[in-house]
């Protein structure tokens, strides 16, 4: 619960929770611990969805929902076989392609706007493009919130949060460097595990169910 995982942090930074003066306030410490857990969530992708649309002929570009964090990777399918699609700029595009052009198979996406999706060339045929991302996980706010993420886990949160609470007031002595240390060994630790799981997990959300729909 958030409740603990402020006083864990707090035990962490050795700084009481009775204290009468703190140096730290809850909602300082609670902040921290949100920019932990989708710190986390990026670094070991444990907040992951697949999603697919459909992209009809000549039209390039799909809307993706404002949850997302960063995207993974993005694969078509043509309906002969799926590709992976090599990120580019939409800067890049507009100054060195010709973005009337078309193609039976698109080789790249691009990002625009932050959520709008696009490829190029666009596309002669119906495509489906598969989006594998990072989704922003709901904010820690009541004391009972639990983040969504196995409690082994939980104290990767409170060491991020206890390097950011250092880092805010530019103390960079060898305690910040051992909290982000323990953060990145928990984080490999996570990878490792996630790795395992999702190993030979088709990149196409399964059965076209409408919920992986967008």
């Amino acid at each position: 619960m958030l409740r603990e995982l402020v006083e864990q942090t707090r035990t962490m930074l050795a700084e009481p929770d009775t204290s009468v003066n703190q140096f730290w306030t809850d909602e300082e410490l609670k902040n921290f611990l949100n920019i932990a857990y989708r710190q986390f969530c990026l670094d070991t992708k444990y907040l992951r969805k697949s999603i697919y649309t459909q992209l009809t002929a000549e039209n390039s570009e799909a809307t993706l929902p404002s949850t997302v964090m960063k995207i993974y990777t993005i694969n078509l399918n043509n309906g002969e076989k799926i590709y992976p699609l090599l990120p580019i700029s939409y800067e890049e595009l507009l100054e060195n392609y010709n973005m009337k052009q078309t193609s039976i198979r698109p080789y790249y996406y691009y990002i625009r706007e932050g959520n709008v999706i696009g490829v190029y060339p666009a596309p002669k045929e119906n495509i489906y493009l598969y989006v594998s991302y990072a989704y922003e996980p709901p904010s820690l706010v009541n004391d009972t919130d639990n983040p969504d993420i196995p409690d082994r886990y939980s104290l990767a949160l409170c060491n991020y949060a206890c390097y950011l609470a250092l880092l805010k007031y530019q103390d960079t002595s060898v305690r910040a460097s051992a909290y982000l240390l323990n953060y990145q060994n928990l984080v490999v630790r996570a990878i490792r595990e996630l790795s395992t799981l999702t190993k030979g997990t088709s990149i196409r959300p399964r059965n076209y169910r409408e919920e992986f729909k967008f």
